[in-house]
């Protein structure tokens, strides 16, 4: 209703600005209508804001994006803005022919890397070259380890049993 961006929605992102430790509330267009869920938040070095979350329309979520694995039913989504949420530099999208979903991410204390942790319905063709431990079950935890400018996706770890496993926020 009234939005700048037809087809977008606005999403609160929270973020925290560690050497003032004040809470800051933006709002920005992000995501596609109807397919888009923002679940988690991380600073990292020289204040770049990174979100992670499920879309169940990869293919048109953000103007631009790197797809990692097969995409259907929800993908991860991992996107990198600027300090102000003025600029979206990157996404990137992690998935398996199944639901998939990004929880939790955390920034390298060095700034050199992101780590996102969430759950996937199908962990056999989840993210290219995974490691699986353990027996698969109907929802099963990963991790996956990317470069914090999002050009490299370094590897996925699943954990599993036969039940319901589900990685979760930091």
């Amino acid at each position: 209703k009234g939005l700048p961006c037809p087809g977008f929605e606005y999403k609160r992102i929270y973020t925290e600005v560690p050497a003032s430790r004040q809470l800051f509330y933006h709002y920005r267009p992000f995501g596609w209508r109807g397919g888009s869920e923002e679940v988690g938040a991380g600073i990292g070095g020289v204040g770049f804001v990174y979100v992670v979350g499920a879309t169940s329309n990869a293919g048109n979520f953000a103007p631009t994006r790197t797809i990692y694995g097969t995409t259907g039913g929800s993908d991860v989504f991992v996107s990198k803005f600027d300090n102000n949420l003025n600029t979206l530099i990157r996404t990137v999208v992690i998935g398996s022919s199944a639901d998939d979903k990004g929880l939790g991410i955390i920034v390298s204390p060095d700034n050199q890397y992101i780590y996102i942790s969430g759950t996937t319905k199908n962990p056999a063709n989840f993210a290219p070259g995974r490691t699986i431990f353990g027996t698969t079950g109907d929802k099963d935890a990963f991790i996956c380890k990317f470069s914090s400018d999002l050009d490299t996706f370094f590897n996925a770890t699943v954990v599993a049993s036969n039940d319901k496993d589900e990685g979760q926020k930091w």
